[in-house]
């Protein structure tokens, strides 16, 4: 009977703990943004040359954030 016991709770905790690791939220990668009110891409590298082009401060910030403001993937680099 204890042994029958110890393996149930063995196998209940083992199911909690894969259950708390399986619904972690997984970090949203970072993505890098021109702050200016006519920008509307994110871009996944620094250097990419649509980003070149911006006069204003880049910012970094995450893909999440990016899309929650209305902006859309770059043409060039997240192809």
């Amino acid at each position: 009977m204890y042994t029958a016991l110890r393996k149930f709770s063995s196998a209940v905790l083992g199911i909690a703990l894969i259950t708390a690791f399986s619904s972690a939220k997984k970090p949203s990668p970072k993505v890098y943004v021109c702050d200016s009110k006519t920008s509307y891409a994110y871009h996944l590298r620094r250097n990419c040359s649509g980003l070149m082009h911006c006069t204003h401060q880049i910012i970094v910030t995450t893909k999440e954030d990016a899309i929650n403001e209305g902006r859309t993937a770059c043409k060039i680099c997240a192809r």
